[in-house]
């Protein structure tokens, strides 16, 4: 059975399948994974999970989340009244860095979407704070989701370990050694360890799964490897270290694509 791009994932995320494992698929050795047996698999993995208490609480939480960001995308495109102001931002470091982002392509909208979302390190109200502020949401539910978006922590994480069982995944911060639990059915499943994952973890009444930037790079890339020992932990600036690393992802040969922003 073939999956539409524009179908609900069958890893259970509640994402569209084009904005999920697509890439995923697209990006494992077809000598291991074919389109056959990596539906298989999910639709396998989907059934077991189903009933599971925790996944279960996931899907809906990440549901949650995806109708939140689905009104904030609406506000971005004909209300935000800062997004001139943070984009003059982008383009200064677009400038700096040599990378620009093409709002005509999935991953660079993704990105672009990500750095007006979640809180910046500017004197600039995020859409986050924007929508905590105006009151914008009534149900109980999305507002503890926006103050977990507000609280979302991104860091440069590597895999520690993998739950098949539970599709729980251990993440630590290569840089500030902290680390979270996830829940990720894609990458407890199919993903090799062998890869560094930019992202951001939002934690939702002690679920934590990932969300916004996901840009993903094997270990033996020789630019990341580059980045790492050149790391100036005191640039706190998101949105700087978010399009270096951006520029990178475009233009490497070593670069393996998951998932981004919803």
């Amino acid at each position: 059975m073939k999956i539409g791009r524009n179908e609900t994932c069958p890893c259970g995320s509640g994402k569209k399948y084009k904005h999920c494992c697509l890439n995923i698929k697209d990006d494992i050795d077809k000598k291991e994974f074919n389109n056959d047996l990596y539906n298989l698999v999910f639709g396998i993995r989907n059934l077991v999970l189903r009933n599971v208490p925790h996944i279960k609480e996931y899907k809906k939480i990440r549901n949650i989340h995806s109708e939140v960001l689905d009104s904030m995308i609406d506000y971005i495109d004909n209300k935000y009244p800062f997004r001139g102001t943070i984009e003059k931002q982008i383009h200064i470091f677009e400038n700096e860095i040599d990378v620009k982002l093409d709002l005509y392509k999935e991953d660079d909208t993704r990105v672009y979407y990500d750095l007006l979302i979640y809180p910046n390190d500017l004197e600039i109200t995020s859409i986050t704070e924007m929508y905590l502020n105006q009151k914008k949401f009534r149900k109980e539910e999305k507002i503890i989701m926006l103050n977990a978006m507000k609280e979302s922590y991104v860091g440069f994480f590597k895999i520690i370990s993998k739950d098949y069982e539970n599709s729980y995944v251990e993440i630590e911060d290569i840089f500030t050694k902290k680390k979270f639990k996830i829940i990720d059915i894609a990458l407890a499943t199919l993903t090799k360890e062998n890869v560094y994952l930019y992202n951001r973890v939002i934690t939702y009444n002690d679920i934590s799964f990932l969300s916004g930037i996901n840009l993903s790079f094997t270990f033996d890339n020789p630019i990341i490897k580059s980045y790492i020992k050149k790391y100036d932990s005191t640039n706190t600036n998101h949105i700087e270290k978010t399009l270096k690393l951006f520029k990178i992802y475009n233009k490497s040969d070593f670069t393996h694509k998951i998932n981004v922003i919803k």
